[in-house]
C-alpha cells in the first residue's frame, strides 16, 4: 500500500496477534511507530495483549508502550490547551508535570513529526520543560525555532537558566527580547533573581543596581510587591 494510515496498520497488527504471531505483531507495531504514524487504540490494545503472551519478557515492551501512550496524550493535551483561547497556562502545566527527561525527549520527537515545534504554545511549553531540566541547548534551539515568541517562552528560558546558576545568560535573553515581547512583572522578578547567579557577584550587583534605578523610575517597585521582593533578594 502506498498510503498507510492508523487503521490499516492496526488491522495488520491485530491480524498477526489474533493468529498467535505475537512477535510479528510487535515488530509491525514498532515499524508503525518508526514510520511516524500515530497508533490508534486498536493497535495499542492489540500489542499490549501480545505483551501478556510473552510473560516477564514482554514487560519491557509493555513499559515502552506505556511511555508512548503518555507521550501521545501529552501531545494532544498541549495542542488542545494551546489552541483554546485563555488556556495556554494549562498547556505549560502539562509539560511541568513531566518528571522524566526521557519522556520529554520522546514528546519532542513526536512534536517535531507533527510540525508543532514552531507553534507558540507548544514551543513555549517545550522551552519551559527543557529549561527546567537544565537542558539549555535544547531549550535555546526550540526558542530560536519558534516563529513567534512571547513572554511565557522568554520567562521559561530565563527561569531554567537562573535555577541552574546561569545568571548572565538569563540576563542576555532578557536584553535580546525586551523590545520584542510584552514584558510582565514575572520578567522583572526573574531578572532580579538572575543577578545573584552571576559568576562575578560584583558584576551582578552593578547591573542589578542599574535595573533597580530603572524599576524605581518606572514606578514598578510601587505597583508590584513581587518586583520589590526580587530586588531585596538580589
Amino acid at each position: 500500500m502506498p498510503d498507510r494510515n492508523s487503521f490499516s496498520w492496526a488491522a495488520l497488527i491485530s491480524g498477526y496477534i489474533q493468529n498467535g504471531m505475537f512477535s510479528d505483531g510487535c515488530g509491525m507495531f514498532k515499524e508503525m511507530v518508526c514510520s511516524g504514524s500515530f497508533p490508534n487504540h486498536y493497535a495499542i490494545g492489540s500489542v499490549l495483549r501480545s505483551c501478556q503472551e510473552f510473560g516477564p519478557s514482554g514487560l519491557k515492551l509493555g513499559m515502552q508502550i506505556h511511555g508512548l501512550i503518555y507521550v501521545l496524550a501529552c501531545n494532544v493535551l498541549i495542542s488542545m490547551y494551546g489552541r483554546c483561547s485563555g488556556y495556554s497556562d494549562c498547556a505549560r502545566h502539562v509539560f511541568e508535570d513531566i518528571k522524566s527527561l526521557c519522556l520529554l525527549e520522546q514528546l519532542l520527537t513526536r512534536v517535531k513529526k507533527s510540525g508543532l515545534v514552531s507553534d507558540l504554545y507548544v514551543g513555549s511549553s517545550l522551552v519551559n520543560g527543557f529549561a527546567g531540566f537544565g537542558c539549555f541547548d535544547y531549550a535555546r534551539k526550540i526558542f530560536e525555532q519558534m516563529s513567534q515568541r512571547n513572554v511565557v517562552s522568554m520567562n521559561g528560558l530565563m527561569v531554567g537558566l537562573v535555577r541552574n546558576k546561569h545568571g548572565e545568560e538569563a540576563t542576555k535573553v532578557f536584553v535580546e527580547m525586551k523590545n520584542m515581547v510584552e514584558l510582565n512583572v514575572k520578567s522583572y522578578v526573574i531578572l532580579s533573581n538572575s543577578f545573584a547567579e552571576f559568576a562575578s557577584l560584583e558584576k551582578g550587583r552593578r547591573i542589578g543596581k542599574e535595573v533597580h534605578r530603572y524599576v524605581i523610575c518606572s514606578g514598578l517597585i510601587d505597583k508590584e510587591v513581587a518586583v520589590g521582593n526580587g530586588l531585596i533578594n538580589m
